[in-house]
């Protein structure tokens, strides 16, 4: 007979424990194409690079910045979530000759991917339909198995990037992190954590970036006015298609940052 406390119950190895159902989980889940899926559970001190590797992300994507702080500051407090790394090498074709990928053949698809493969805004492509749609199917019955267990969970790509940059998974051109816990309120949706991390003008800020229609005049004229303020009206702005640069320039700057952190990393990891 024994007496479990909130601390004991709470724990990251029960989290772990549920993670270890949602990889079984995904695993299991039903497929088109016979994808293999691969998966990893990241827990304790293991989230800290991870977050290292968000925060140099972030840098340039608001979006990521608030999945940095999250594991930050759970992780100050001791009470990090647990991620379940999950993912697919999409590389190859099945041999179906479908051409959803783009090209008439698989074996045109393989040639140019062998000889192409790289790395886009987050993974490596180009990628096989059908094995991103296994992936996408996987990912779900995991966050599905979570969920019946109570334990709230958040699909991400920022923590499936960040696994994948510190090889924690390997063997996979695209990995999503399912991210559990830790208990309590749900802090992937209640988002209290990121009245830290924005301004309310940054906030209305990435509202008029990524929901456009919802701050646009009247486009009646072919030049719809942008609500960027409360009287707007008074000083007219427009969206228009243009380059930044010193948004490339910043793009740059992140990516050999990043560069510079996973070879200390992996050089300290050899050590």
């Amino acid at each position: 007979m024994a007496i479990y406390k909130d601390e004991e119950i709470t724990s990251t190895e029960e989290l772990i424990e549920v993670a270890k159902k949602c990889a079984l989980a995904a695993k299991k889940a039903p497929k088109v194409a016979k994808t293999e899926i691969k998966t990893a559970i990241v827990a304790g001190e293991d989230i800290g690079p991870m977050a290292d590797v968000l925060e140099i992300l972030g840098e340039g994507s608001a979006f990521i910045r608030g999945d940095a702080a999250l594991l930050r500051k759970t992780l100050e407090a001791g009470n990090p979530p647990v991620v379940l790394l999950i993912g697919v090498d999409a590389s190859s074709g099945v041999g179906w000759n479908c051409g959803a990928c783009g090209f008439p053949t698989c074996a045109e698809f393989n040639k140019f991917a062998k000889e192409n493969i790289g790395m886009g805004t987050l993974f490596a492509g180009p990628s096989c339909a059908w094995k991103i749609l296994d992936h996408g199917i996987a990912t779900s019955w995991a966050a599905a198995a979570a969920w019946r267990y109570g334990v709230d969970n958040r699909v991400q790509a920022s923590t499936g990037v960040a696994g994948y940059l510190l090889k924690y998974i390997e063997g996979c051109t695209v990995v999503f992190g399912v991210t559990m816990g830790p208990a309590g309120e749900s802090i992937y949706y209640s988002r209290d954590i990121a009245q830290d991390v924005y301004s309310e003008q940054e906030v209305l800020e990435m509202l008029m970036r990524n929901i456009p229609t919802t701050f646009h005049g009247f486009p009646g004229d072919g030049w719809p006015k942008v609500k960027h303020r409360p009287d707007w009206f008074e000083d007219w702005r427009f969206s228009v298609i243009t380059k930044v640069p010193e948004i490339e320039k910043k793009a740059t700057e992140i990516r050999e940052k990043l560069t510079k952190y996973l070879e200390e990393y992996f050089a300290k990891r050899k050590g």
